[in-house]
């Protein structure tokens, strides 16, 4: 994404019966914080934007391969992180 846009900005939110799912919006033009605001009068969704952009620590971005269909790194990920418990 990184060469194909200027600013990427990554949320996350967390869907019962699925987890925690992630995903990006991403611009080529100026973009700030000041454009998310707070969604109002929506029957499913009572929070504000701002929560979804704040990652905790163990959420933070590293460097990891890529999940392909040949690979399944992620099955491996999910593997290696599941075996320290």
């Amino acid at each position: 994404m990184q060469s194909q846009f200027n600013k990427i900005y990554p949320y996350h939110v967390y869907l019962p019966s699925f987890g925690e799912w992630g995903f990006c919006m991403t611009t080529n033009f100026n973009f700030e914080n000041k454009v998310y605001r707070s969604l109002q009068n929506l029957k499913f969704y009572d929070y504000t934007f701002d929560n979804y952009i704040k990652f905790s620590k163990d959420m933070m971005a590293t460097d990891v391969e890529i999940n392909k269909l040949n690979n399944q790194k992620l099955v491996t990920y999910f593997n290696q992180e599941w075996s320290s418990y």
